[in-house]
Formats: structure tokens, sequence, C-alpha cells
């Protein structure tokens, strides 16, 4: 099959693209992002093209069997227009290009996050639960629109074949984000009454779930999940953190000071994203797919320690 990939250059592209490298069902691969990829692959086509751009998406699409869609805004910039614009508008973009060019199938790498961090979520939640997202935390809010829109147009065009992956929280190799960044501080705010529960997932994991979602052309939507949690109280115990408890809407406030101010690297958005839990079940992959995930999410919050006594917390633009 001749795949294309949406922001190949990035984190979860650059591990796709090496994964597939000696997969026999993947001939080749179409890879778009703005900026080339830190590692080729001999079956990679690349081309500079931003995902808001409608005819460069288009036309590097023609003649592919397959679209994985993964060009998104994660680590939070000061501009929200311009992460909505890529994440919302790049998509739809994406998801019109396919129609365009007649591409029968559209795989959506989505996120647990898509569900919101609600207090009435179901504890796991599964795949027939409904994503609602959270308008308070940009990521959330996002993810939850993409999955409502692409159902709307599976809806009018039912000749477009759609799965959506929804990983968990993922760690590996590479890790260097947010998660890292906090449990790296020897103290940090909680939220009163708030011990939400979090999962992690290895990146070769997640590669395999992509993996084995083309090569058995499998359909639907798909939580990719630890089988276990870890709660917050947990993991600040195990980095021996103090976390003093706040009332969640004034640490909002004050991450927000601390934001504005240029002193911490997240907003309200991300407390906003940690105020529930959102869990999810790992069956019906398990069941349909065979996947199986590699570690615990106990084990994976090492990766998360050893990442951030290597990373010195960073300033983003």
């Amino acid at each position: 099959m001749r795949l294309f990939i949406s922001g190949v250059s990035g984190y979860l592209g650059t591990l796709i693209l090496k994964a597939l490298e000696d997969e026999p069902a993947v001939s080749d691969i179409v890879g778009v992002d703005i900026k080339p990829p830190r590692e080729g692959s001999p079956k990679l086509e690349f081309h500079a093209v931003d995902v808001r751009d409608h005819a460069g998406i288009r036309d590097a699409m023609r003649g592919c069997d397959v679209v994985l869609h993964m060009a998104f805004i994660l680590d939070e910039i000061r501009d929200k227009k311009k992460t909505y614009d890529i994440n919302v508008n790049g998509s739809r973009n994406v998801f019109h290009a396919c129609l365009d060019t007649a591409t029968p199938w559209l795989i959506q790498m989505s996120s647990m996050a898509a569900f919101g961090a609600h207090p009435d979520n179901p504890f796991p939640l599964s795949e027939d639960d409904y994503p609602r997202g959270d308008w308070r935390c940009y990521y959330s809010y996002a993810k939850a629109e993409i999955e409502h829109y692409l159902y709307r147009l599976g809806q009018l065009y039912p000749e477009l074949e759609v799965t959506v992956l929804r990983p968990c929280v993922i760690v590996g190799r590479h890790l260097d984000n947010t998660i890292s960044w906090l449990f790296s501080r020897r103290m940090a705010l909680s939220m009163r009454e708030c011990d939400p529960h979090t999962q992690y997932i290895h990146e070769d994991d997640l590669a395999e779930a992509v993996r084995l979602v083309l090569i058995r052309e499998a359909k639907g939507i798909f939580h990719v999940t630890s089988d276990d949690t870890i709660a917050f109280s947990q993991m600040a115990r195990r980095a021996g953190m103090k976390a003093p408890a706040i009332p969640a809407d004034l640490m909002c406030l004050l991450v927000d000071a601390a934001y504005r101010l240029r002193l911490s690297p997240i907003s309200s958005h991300w407390v906003n994203m940690f105020r529930h839990s959102m869990v999810g079940s790992n069956e019906k992959i398990g069941r349909e797919l065979g996947w199986q995930p590699s570690y615990t999410s106990q084990e994976l919050f090492e990766l998360v320690l050893e990442a951030g006594q290597k990373h010195a917390p960073r300033r983003r633009e």
C-alpha cells in the first residue's frame, strides 16, 4: 500500500516512519510537513507542505491508498488562534483532500483527551462513550471537535472508511514534554479533592498498534492504552515532590499568571486537562487485533522521571 502521513517530521511521525521501514505491506510513504524529517527512509517521498495548504496536501495525496493524519500542535504556544487553525482547520483540510482524491481510508490519530476531564467520566471509558472534550483545554477541545467533524463527514460520505486511534499519554526514549517537565520539579501544586489517574503507553507499542491497523485494515475506533493506571498522588510520592493542595480554580489563576510572566511553559489549559481521570479500556484492540501493551503505567512512569532528570525546564513561544 501507498501510505500518506501528515506531520511526518514530528515526534510521532518520526516514530511511525521508522516502525514501517521494514513492513512489507507498506510499499511507499508520502510524508508532508513544514520541515524535513530528522531521519529519512528509502520508502519516503517527502513534500514540504503546510497542513492548511489544501492544494499542496491534495496534490501530494494523489495515488495514496490510506492517510494517517498526525499533524497537530501538542506543546502549548501562546497564539491560540494559530493553534486552532493548524489543529482543527488543518485536519478538516486533510479530510477533504481525502474526498477530493478519492483516497478510500483515513486513520485519525486522536487521543484519550478527546473525552475531556469530567467528574462523571466512566472508569474505564470504552470506544462507545461520547468524546465531549473540554473548552477549557485547547488540546482536549480540538481532539473532540476533530472527531465530531470526522464523524459527520463519514455520515455524508460513507465511501470514506475511517479508523480512529485514541492513545493515552505517550512516553519513550525521546520523551521531553510537559509531563517530564512537571515531575522534574521539587515542588508543584495539586488540586484539592482531585487525584486523577493517568495511563501511559510506550512509543513502540503505539507504533505497533498503527502497524497492526494497517496490515489488518482495521476500521473503527480503538483505544491504545495500558492495562493499569497511576494516580497523581502516587506519582508525586515516587518523584519525591511536595504537592500542597489548593482549590482547582485558584490553581488555574496562579498557573495563568506564571504563564503570562513566562515562568511556566503551561497555562491553565493543562491544569484543566488533569482535573479528572480519562482512563480508557484496551479490551477492543486486544480482542480484535491481538495488541497488548509491553509495559505498565507504573513502569513507564520511571521513564518520565528519567526524562525529567535529563531535560532542563524550557520556555516555549
